[in-house]
């Protein structure tokens, strides 16, 4: 026989009646939820009558919040089936639009209930449990504190920077730097978008926009390039990180002959974009030519194989700069 899976009981609630569906029919049981988890699930978990422990969330991502407002409402249901505990999850995610799965829960306790469960103040015995618990092999997630601090159900406190967490103000304040950052480059990347035949808000190019502010972060004190560049370098970047994280399942199936092609593909064309767009005059305006009667001849700044090496040799430098940076963290 396998043996059970070990439960970790973090809270429980107080016991309550409720009918339990059993095959077809309903039966009258004392139930108590709380939050537990297993090696495999993270969430919230039921004890009934008999001691026995169900507990039902995903491996990952290991939300301890979720789990304990999804105990609170499964507390106040009066009849109980096992889909419960999965939708019960689902709503206990502080997100702007709640799914259908959690919109089956929300029916059956009320909307005032619900607001009322995702206003109550996180307990100290879940936040102990999730700053204590990160050495565990599958540690609880903390990004929801911040998202909870904002909300107004857990204080801040200094213990928090102390494990990494960023405070609400924090976010907004890179959130709105990554904004005027993307507003300064956005008639380069609508361009970029357009050469490659894309639409702006594609999920490839996220990974664009994502890739730029990665890019001038690493690059740092590095010599300055026009914006030209940088964008070129974003959508290079930006289409590596996506065929690495955003298709993996697409990625899973490719042999490594067609993964190379495609880098190869990229850089080509994000450095024929790059010649394309990056241009300079051939000669400066003479002093005492007035402007209005100065029209510039212009020309390609870069050639194909200088595009070309300068993608690559800047590819190697935000790697590097990443690289180093995560060796100082740990």
């Amino acid at each position: 026989m396998s043996e059970k899976p070990k439960v970790i009981v973090y809270l429980l609630n107080p016991p309550f009646s409720a009918l339990v569906k059993r095959g077809k029919k309903w039966f009258p049981e004392c139930l108590q939820a709380g939050v537990m988890e297993t090696e495999t699930s993270c969430g919230v978990g039921i004890v009934i009558e008999d001691g026995s422990k169900f507990v039902m969330g995903p491996t990952l991502p290991r939300n301890l919040i979720a789990g304990f407002r999804a105990s609170l409402m499964i507390s106040r249901l009066n009849r109980f089936e096992g889909a419960d505990m999965w939708n019960a999850m689902d709503a206990g995610q502080r997100n702007n639009s709640p799914s259908s799965f959690a919109q089956a829960i929300i029916e059956k306790i009320g909307q005032k209930a619900y607001e009322e469960i995702m206003a109550t103040p996180v307990p100290e015995e879940i936040i102990r449990a999730m700053l204590d618990n990160q050495n565990a092999e599958d540690p609880p997630d903390l990004w929801p504190i911040t998202d909870e601090v904002r909300a107004g159900t857990i204080q801040w406190r200094q213990e928090f920077t102390d494990f990494g967490i960023p405070h609400p103000d924090e976010i907004d304040a890179k959130k709105r730097q990554r904004e005027e950052t993307l507003a300064r480059f956005e008639p380069l990347i609508e361009s970029y978008a357009e050469y490659r035949l894309r639409s702006r808000n594609c999920n490839v190019m996220d990974f664009v926009d994502g890739a730029l502010i990665s890019a001038l972060d690493f690059l740092g004190n590095a010599e300055p390039y026009p914006d030209e560049v940088i964008v070129a370098l974003a959508g290079y970047l930006g289409d590596l990180a996506f065929q690495d994280k955003g298709s993996m399942t697409l990625a899973s199936t490719m042999s490594q002959d067609v993964k190379d092609r495609t880098e190869r593909e990229s850089h080509l064309t994000s450095a024929l974009w790059l010649v394309a767009n990056c241009l300079k005059p051939i000669e400066e305006k003479p002093w005492w030519i007035p402007n209005f009667f100065w029209t510039p001849i212009m020309t390609y700044r870069y050639s194909l194989d200088e595009a070309m090496r300068l993608l690559k040799d800047l590819t190697e430098e935000v790697i590097r700069n990443n690289k180093a940076r995560q060796a100082e963290a740990a």
